[in-house]
């Protein structure tokens, strides 16, 4: 159990009166586990984002967002030409609606309500076989209580973002009302994404929940080991199109783009912890292509191995 007296509570980047403050990170930068009295979203725009919250430890793409809440403790690392939107704020002058549903979803993302029974004991299962084996961050991206927004949706929340980035400073009526309005379009617009989460999780049968516990954990054990995603799908009397649906219907993103996420992270940890060269790196996590390689390091994590390395 996490002690999060421990960790240092820190303000709010810009502490105006509407209580709603937008950053748009792009440069290189670490923030070391911390808490804050306000709520605060991070969501993806380039690269990826090295996040630990919950004791776990994840690779956030564009699209992803998550919401920490008050007292939650959380940091992140970002790299390279990675970029990310951190919308921090307090709901005290938000529309009291928006706010009932604000607070009625941190019970999901306290206690992970939006995870079936069958998923859910999986998860424990999981750890438990691999424990020691495993590094933390090998859990489905769940645990962080993810939201993957489709493009659509992504290109929409970023929209309300920068409004809020471009109103006046001034702090008039006017000015106050608007971001709030902005801020409450975002809210709502992740509500509906995550009660849409939530239907299919809860709607999917036992036998899909069951299969992605088998699948995601075969990816999990070995990730030197190609993913047939034609054979697998045959295994379970499924066409490849219809697993890849239910694949991103429980994880949000496509297979491919899991296990590239699991075997990125798997490198950077083993480039700063057992401190081997490039090549091994790769090979590690089933890459045997140095230049693919190269290539997936710098999308996910926004720059170089060779760079990466150089900063540890």
């Amino acid at each position: 159990m996490t002690d999060y007296q421990n960790y240092p509570y820190l303000n709010m980047y810009n502490g105006e009166q509407s209580g709603i403050s937008v950053e748009y990170l792009h440069e290189s930068r670490s923030a070391n586990m911390h808490c804050h009295q306000y709520y605060e979203l991070l969501i993806i725009n380039r690269g990826s984002l090295r996040h630990v919250f919950r004791d776990v430890e994840t690779l956030l793409i564009p699209g992803d967002v998550v919401m920490i809440l008050p007292g939650m403790p959380h940091g992140y690392s970002l790299y390279g030409e990675s970029s990310l939107y951190n919308c921090q704020f307090t709901i005290d002058h938000i529309d009291e609606a928006v706010k009932a549903l604000l607070i009625k979803n941190e019970g999901t993302l306290l206690a992970e309500e939006g995870i079936p029974d069958t998923f859910a004991e999986h998860f424990e299962k999981r750890e438990n076989m691999y424990r020691g084996t495993l590094p933390e961050y090998a859990v489905n991206n769940g645990k962080q209580n993810v939201l993957h927004l489709s493009p659509q949706e992504h290109v929409f929340v970023k929209a309300m973002l920068h409004q809020i980035m471009d109103s006046p400073d001034e702090e008039d009526i006017h000015s106050r009302l608007c971001k709030q309005k902005y801020l409450e379009i975002v809210l709502l617009e992740l509500d509906k994404k995550l009660h849409e989460q939530h239907e299919i999780l809860q709607s999917s049968s036992n036998a899909n929940q069951q299969m992605m516990a088998e699948v995601l954990a075969k990816i999990e054990y070995d990730l030197t080991q190609p993913f047939d995603i034609q054979m697998t799908a045959s295994q379970y009397c499924f066409s490849p199109n219809h697993f890849r649906k239910i694949f991103k219907d429980f994880t949000g993103v496509t297979p491919i783009q899991y296990i590239n996420r699991l075997r990125i992270i798997l490198a950077c940890e083993e480039i700063e912890e057992q401190h081997i060269d490039i090549k091994k790196a790769a090979e590690t996590v089933g890459i045997y292509d140095l230049s693919y390689f190269n290539r997936l390091f710098k999308k996910y994590i926004g720059c170089a191995p060779n760079k990466f390395r150089t900063r540890i």
